[in-house]
């Protein structure tokens, strides 16, 4: 195999992780937080419901969730924006941020393996395109969300 393949497959797997991880940790997040809510606690505590089978990946989850700071995504996207596409957990901005991340870090990456190198200029333009585009899909799916989530309860 090539050595452009090797690394598309490596970056795709990256990028498949983080996203799961993400989705894993927002998701913990969200159920603990309606629990909580439910029975009317701020503080974690013992409860009747069963609690769920942590598997190594929640324990993944956990240990990434701890490790990002609370301020990675405050100052990228606003908490109320993050609720009305109906991520309501305490940490979905450090997530978002850190999707954010993620992305700006795929999206140079796939912009350096599929751009011709035999041309500077061509080069330079896809890795800022890459870039760019890495910076801004996070924003435009978190917009398409709201929209379609305003849609949804219009509807009823």
């Amino acid at each position: 195999m090539t050595t452009s393949v090797l690394l598309t497959v490596l970056l795709a797997t990256f990028a498949l992780s983080i996203g799961s991880i993400a989705w894993a940790v927002m998701s913990s997040r969200e159920r603990q937080s309606v629990v909580r809510r439910a029975l009317g606690v701020q503080e974690p505590t013992l409860s009747a419901i069963r609690p769920l089978t942590r598997t190594p990946m929640h324990r993944v989850a956990d240990w990434l969730a701890a490790r990002v700071p609370a301020t990675l995504g405050g100052d990228t996207v606003s908490v109320s924006r993050l609720e009305q596409a109906g991520y309501t957990s305490a940490n979905a901005a450090s997530l978002f941020g850190l999707v954010r991340v993620a992305s700006v870090v795929l999206g140079s990456g796939l912009a350096l393996v599929f751009a011709p190198s035999n041309d500077v200029l061509l080069y330079l333009v896809a890795i800022i395109v890459g870039v760019a585009v890495g910076v801004l899909a996070p924003m435009t799916l978190l917009n398409g969300r709201v929209a379609a989530r305003q849609t949804e309860i219009r509807r009823g």
